[in-house]
């Protein structure tokens, strides 16, 4: 599993294990079986945050697997094989350019990831668990062309550095950093060093402020 995967990951595992652990409440649960790979257990229960699927036994020294259950399933009639299902993200869909894409769910919802880049599925109509490579290329296609669209102008000597239109204007992006283009200031016309300048003299202004 990649870094940028477990970043969210994680969390939700230490969570689930610190409830299961430490409440005295006990929880429902069922048995579904034993996963074929590993031999473990396979159980369905509920966390405080909702029903979950998890391999491997709670007392056991080594750590089990949570994964949350979908929308539309629930303890009482999901099956051993959809239990496992849940376990399979994020998963290879194919490749592009070299790259492979993976299907996953994030923070903010199901997204493929490219050559480092995230791009937003579409919740009504994608799938992480089923998306397939012509769809997937077609999420990331369709997200290049709307950043063509907001794109005013680029660097090539300067990497991570671009002036955008956004909802709110015309700003300047730097390594993941918006900043604001002064008022009268005509953003075609930026050099690289220009840009420079007003993201310093941003930088400058917050530790003023501070």
């Amino acid at each position: 599993m990649a870094r940028n995967d477990r970043s969210f990951y994680r969390p939700f595992h230490d969570k689930v294990v610190h409830v299961l652990e430490k409440s005295d409440y006990v929880r429902p649960e069922r048995n579904l079986g034993k996963d074929p790979e590993s031999g473990l257990p396979v159980f369905v229960r509920m966390a405080r945050f909702g029903a979950v699927a998890q391999i491997g036994e709670t007392a056991s020294k080594d750590k089990p697997r949570y994964a949350q259950l979908r929308k539309g399933q629930n303890m009482e009639s999901i099956t051993l094989d959809e239990a496992l299902s849940l376990f399979k993200l994020p998963r290879v869909v194919g490749t592009l350019d070299g790259q492979e894409l993976i299907a996953s769910v994030g923070r903010f919802g199901p997204y493929i990831r490219h050559n480092g880049k995230f791009y937003s599925m579409n919740k009504k109509i994608d799938d992480p668990y089923t998306v397939d490579l012509e769809r997937a290329i077609e999420i990331i296609r369709e997200k290049q062309e709307k950043e063509k669209g907001r794109m005013v102008k680029t660097f090539p000597n300067v990497d991570d550095l671009s002036v955008l239109s956004g909802r709110w204007g015309v700003y300047i992006k730097y390594k993941g950093k918006n900043y604001k283009i002064p008022k009268g200031v005509e953003a075609s016309g930026l050099s690289s060093e220009d840009c420079m300048k007003i993201i310093k003299g941003s930088a400058e202004t917050k530790k003023s402020k501070k």
